[in-house]
């Protein structure tokens, strides 16, 4: 199965999202509880981080070690100086890896919370040359596939150290039958979708396509379409400063009350006020 997920991944992997940086924070600082919608990676190389799960017991970083958060895994940060009067320092990495543009790679994968030093500074290396693309000089083209190769780069250091998740080869094949609906979707986000449509991209009745893809999605394929939507609006939230109307546009909500409305009934926030707690700075 990890040559189905290879075969999957070699057709529909992308990176729709890929930020870095570096911040200093106070002793005591805290990133509440969050969930974000991309892989965090984050290095501290002065001071240590404690990070936990819901329910789980807390980790600390070492100096020079780092943790690592898949996508949609609620977490909480506590950021620890080196010494008094001086700040923690930290260098991050934020990206959204996706199969079909909206199957979060990171969801398949067991992730470690913490890795040693000797992992931190590999992932150090492709981090602060992302960061470093900004002022390079060279044809845009050039600074776009070099921000995916390093990207790609992280993706592959977290890989290494991970596992595929009990049940994850089940999945690998459940999304490879549904291969030509979940492209479709990606691809017509913005548009409107009925569940009829979908049914003829698959060549199935309405009620037969809609248990096969619930049994293999656990949500209706209406369900799917909005967590989709709400994912990559989640990530240009977090990500941009792009208008709160203008984001539900680019993400298929064309009435941007409305999109506020459902975002604080799923989410028990506002879009503003997701933005100002998920912002890529907080690390």
């Amino acid at each position: 199965m990890v040559t189905a997920l290879s075969a999957i991944a070699e057709e529909t992997l992308r990176i729709s999202f890929c930020e870095a940086g570096t911040a200093p924070f106070g002793d005591g600082d805290v990133t509440d509880w969050r969930i974000c919608p991309f892989l965090v990676v984050a290095q501290s190389y002065e001071g240590r981080y404690a990070v936990r799960f819901r329910g789980q017991d807390q980790r600390s970083t070492e100096p020079g070690g780092a943790f690592i958060v898949g996508a949609e895994t609620q977490h909480h940060i506590l950021h620890l100086a080196p010494a008094a009067g001086k700040p923690m320092r930290a260098r991050w990495f934020h990206g959204r890896f996706t199969l079909f543009g909206a199957v979060d790679l990171t969801s398949l994968l067991d992730i470690p919370l913490v890795v040693d030093p000797a992992v931190g500074r590999c992932l150090e290396e492709p981090i602060l040359e992302l960061m470093s693309q900004s002022a390079r000089q060279a044809p845009p083209l050039a600074k776009l596939a070099a921000r995916k190769r390093l990207a790609f780069r992280v993706l592959e250091l977290v890989a290494e150290v991970s596992t595929l998740k009990r049940g994850g080869a089940d999945r690998i094949a459940e999304l490879a039958r549904l291969t030509p609906v979940l492209q479709f979707i990606n691809d017509h986000l913005t548009d409107p979708l009925s569940v009829s449509g979908l049914a003829r991209v698959m060549g199935l009745s309405v009620p037969r396509f809609h248990g096969v893809f619930k049994s293999a999605m656990r949500m209706s394929p209406r369900e799917y379409v909005l967590s989709c939507r709400f994912a990559e609006a989640r990530t240009r939230l977090s990500a941009t400063m792009t208008p709160i109307q203008e984001v539900a546009a680019q993400t298929g909500f064309h009435d941007p009350f409305h999109f506020s409305r459902l975002f604080k009934a799923r989410f028990r926030m506002s879009p503003s006020q997701y933005r100002d707690r998920h912002r890529v700075e907080s690390e």
